[in-house]
């Protein structure tokens, strides 16, 4: 059967996207604040009118605490802790570049940047070992995280630790859970795409504080045209191939981060 595109979803999610860089570029004090939550609000809205939206589950309990290893004992699986070392590069180079973003649109701290970056890493991996002992996602830093402050123009620590303790809070009680899951994924990536319009400046200007001399130019162009390459592959295209390096050769910015690493510590001008 023919999939036909869905525009009505389609034009939805690119209103969020204007409605939210608009709100962000032109809105005045509360309004640019809470500019995300009003796009996502009024994108969400008309899904529901549209009758696209979800039904949530009518039985859920009142509240629902974590479970030690409700997904059994943990089994030592060797393509796994592969997989997971090597994505540990991915995680580590991506908690440098949320820092370096945020230090970017929020320089709030006059701590030296390695100590931050310590903290951070340490504050990382405390989350995700308990977060695997309770057998939930863990929690990963995003440079998105800068393009979110950019937006809303909300630079205080303050309001980040009070939202992070609602949504620790939240997250007890299954039915707001469930009720925020409904969340139309096209809503949310439309969100999500108006921060990353901001990441895109934040990088580029991280990238120009640097000379870029022709070893450099080089170095960043093979790792971008091999990880976006890689990026359009089919995951047919790494059928033939061990399962433990599938996850990690179907990744393109996994490779092109561990691409980076590697031609910058062996191939020097």
């Amino acid at each position: 059967a023919v999939t036909h595109p869905d525009y009505t979803t389609a034009a939805i999610a690119l209103f969020v996207f204007a409605l939210i860089t608009f709100l962000s570029i032109k809105g005045n004090g509360w309004m640019k604040s809470y500019a995300v939550l009003l796009g996502i609000s009024c994108g969400w809205l008309l899904y529901a009118v549209l009758g696209k939206s979800s039904h949530m589950p009518s039985h859920t309990p009142l509240v629902k605490l974590p479970e030690l290893f409700s997904w059994g004992t943990p089994r030592l699986d060797i393509g796994m802790a592969l997989t997971a070392i090597l994505f540990t590069f991915l995680l580590g180079a991506n908690t440098i570049a949320a820092i370096s973003a945020v230090k970017q649109v929020a320089p709030l701290s006059k701590e030296n940047e390695k100590q931050i970056l310590n903290r951070g890493v340490w504050a990382g991996g405390i989350s995700h070992i308990i977060s695997s002992l309770f057998s939930t996602i863990g929690i990963v830093p995003l440079p998105a995280s800068a393009g979110f402050i950019q937006l809303t123009g909300q630079r205080k620590v303050k309001s980040f630790l009070i939202a992070s303790l609602i949504l620790a809070g939240i997250s007890f009680i299954p039915s707001i859970v469930n009720f925020i899951s409904l969340l139309p994924g096209p809503i949310a990536n439309a969100a999500l795409l108006a921060t990353f319009v901001q990441v895109i400046g934040i990088s580029f200007q991280s990238i120009l504080r640097e000379e870029l001399n022709q070893h450099r130019l080089t170095i960043l162009g093979i790792s971008l045209l091999i990880s976006l390459g890689i990026m359009f592959l089919p995951e047919s295209a790494f059928s033939g191939i061990p399962s433990s390096l599938q996850y990690v050769l179907s990744n393109g910015l996994l490779v092109g981060t561990m691409l980076v690493i590697l031609l910058e510590q062996f191939w020097k001008e």
